[in-house]
């Protein structure tokens, strides 16, 4: 949905069908207002990045829209000229002083393959520090910022679905400005709804781990024989 459909249905709602005392540009302020906080509550915008080792360099700039980390990867050539890619385990400033009070030092016996990461204003770091120089060797998921949107003609990060919810943000600010308290605060029991919506949206894509198989079990994913669960042995708590 663009940018020019929102701001459409909120001057059909505030009875003002074309440009006068509400200006495109604030109303598309509003829009952006709306989904920095939307993004910051729910957390549902989605990026991917890579980024180049520099061998005996720890920390790299995160992306300008970075919001929080979901996994990280670094990549592995094997003796085959294969590729994998190895997880990196996510730790904090406090672990690394802790376990590792060396882990700034660059000489060269401090260097290795990354295996740890933390993140420190905007910065990751990387431990050990890497020992090579590697072109987009590390892979980075996480939760991103909104683009801001900078016309009407811009299209929303939300989903369609939710676009709703951006809608109601804008009112609630607009009716405020109006004095229109009570429908103000109509539209923000609105926008909250979307918000809860959006959340649910959040938990219901994770569920889909459920059909995931567990590399963990010592029980085959087909086994269908009731009778033979029944006969397991379990520990007793």
């Amino acid at each position: 949905m663009l940018a020019s459909e929102i701001i459409s249905d909120v001057r059909n709602e505030l009875l003002e069908p074309v440009a006068g005392f509400w200006t495109d540009a604030e109303l598309l302020n509003w829009i952006n207002r709306a989904e920095k906080d939307f993004a910051n509550r729910v957390r549902g915008f989605e990026g991917v990045a890579t980024l180049s080792t520099v061998q005996g360099q720890v920390n790299y700039p995160l992306p300008a829209n970075w919001l929080s980390a979901v996994a990280m990867f670094i990549k592995k050539v094997n003796d085959d000229l294969t590729v994998s890619w190895l997880p990196l385990t996510p730790t904090d400033l406090q672990e690394m002083s802790l376990y590792r009070p060396s882990f700034l030092n660059s000489t060269t016996n401090d260097q290795g393959t990354p295996a740890r990461y933390f993140i420190w204003q905007n910065e990751l770091y990387l431990d050990p520090i890497p020992d090579t120089t590697g072109d987009g060797n590390v892979k980075m998921f996480f939760k991103s910022k909104p683009v801001p949107l900078a016309t009407t003609a811009s299209s929303l990060n939300v989903d369609d679905t939710l676009a709703d919810g951006v809608t109601a943000y804008v009112l609630k600010r607009a009716w405020k400005k109006e004095k229109e308290f009570e429908l103000s605060a109509e539209q923000g029991q609105i926008y909250e709804q979307y918000v809860r919506l959006g959340l649910r949206s959040i938990k219901l894509r994770a569920l889909n781990k459920i059909n995931n198989i567990d590399l963990n079990s010592n029980r085959p994913f087909n086994r269908s024989d009731a009778t033979s669960f029944a006969n397991d042995s379990m520990p007793l708590l």
